[in-house]
């Protein structure tokens, strides 16, 4: 286990098949500055910079096409990387859920905020991974 301080990066591209929908593919990355990695028993065993990722499609809804509200949810494949040692690079998968606000910047643009909360579980032979994030982030869209 462990608790660290981190930073999010989203790359996500979309269309609107509809006013106040987008579906698209994106990548959620989550970086972790000095993990401190415990056993499932509480012994230490590691500690370094820890990154993990979400990457697949994606649904965001604005429920009044000209407000600024928004709520989405992303599913996809996950993988992360265990500082410490040649324990490889789990993979699995995972989700996200998100929440936020735009207003607009210019004629196609708009900035916010967003709350995001993620989770996901990576495997491989040496080691098992699960992941949680819950972050604030600022946005960019171009609708």
């Amino acid at each position: 286990s462990s608790n660290a301080f981190g930073m999010a990066a989203d790359l996500m591209i979309g269309a609107s098949p509809s006013p106040g929908m987008t579906l698209g593919l994106g990548v959620q990355n989550n970086l972790a500055f000095s993990s401190n990695l415990e056993t499932s028993d509480g012994t230490p065993f590691a500690s370094g910079f820890s990154y993990q990722f979400l990457t697949g499609p994606f649904f965001d809804a604005f429920p009044n096409a000209k407000r600024g509200f928004h709520m989405g949810t992303m599913i996809g494949f996950a993988g992360a990387t265990v500082p410490g040692g040649n324990y490889g690079t789990p993979i699995g998968g995972g989700a996200s859920f998100w929440i936020g606000y735009d207003m607009w910047v210019a004629p196609e643009w708009s900035a916010g905020f967003e709350i995001r909360g993620s989770g996901s579980f990576m495997t491989n032979s040496n080691a098992n991974a699960a992941a949680g994030s819950a972050f604030f982030l600022v946005n960019i869209l171009n609708h």
